[in-house]
């Protein structure tokens, strides 16, 4: 069996397809030797193309990342999820701000504790406006909440899973921290 490499989900179906013992190579598509001029795409030619290629010994296998890889790649990418999310907003509640002509004090940085301590000190007379700041402040702490539960459990992986020495002598090169190593 052949399955080229597409998504995530060649993952799963890799592992399903070992635990039957069935044979199965993943391969790049990138890797796949392509003819100049050869565009008609159809599966029944894909099919063919890559099994003469399999047979000729043409395809180059790449690694397939097991469970425990997969795990901490997936709290990686939660992370990364996470500091999107709290990038997002923080450009809402600036952008609300701004609406109402309100800017930080002069070199005061954007989610800084001086910052924060200034967000505090403001008061809106509308209702309606103090609620919005107030959803906009909240959202910011429960990102920033799953951002710190995230970590710590980055923390105990590089401490304590399969891939800790290898996170932990990543971590001995200048600039490299331990969100960096376990990327």
């Amino acid at each position: 069996m052949y399955a080229m490499r597409q998504d995530r989900q060649v993952n799963g179906l890799f592992r399903l397809l070992i635990s039957l013992e069935i044979d199965c190579v993943v391969v790049a598509p990138t890797l796949t030797p392509k003819r100049a001029g050869d565009r008609v795409k159809t599966d029944r030619r894909g099919s063919l193309k890559l099994a003469k290629l399999l047979r000729a010994g043409e395809l180059t296998a790449v690694w397939t990342p097991d469970e425990d890889h997969e795990a901490l790649r997936d709290l990686v990418r939660a992370r990364h999820d996470a500091k999107e999310d709290l990038q997002r907003a923080r450009l809402r509640l600036v952008q609300f701000l701004l609406r109402h002509d309100l800017r930080s004090p002069q070199g005061v940085r954007n989610g800084s504790v001086k910052h924060r301590e200034w967000l505090n000190s403001l008061h809106f007379e509308k209702s309606s406006l103090r609620i919005v700041f107030q959803e906009y402040l909240h959202a910011i702490d429960e990102v920033t909440e799953r951002m710190k539960h995230i970590e710590a459990e980055i923390h105990e992986q590089a401490l304590r899973s399969v891939h800790a020495p290898v996170i932990q002598a990543l971590q001995t090169m200048r600039g490299v921290a331990e969100v960096t190593a376990t990327t």
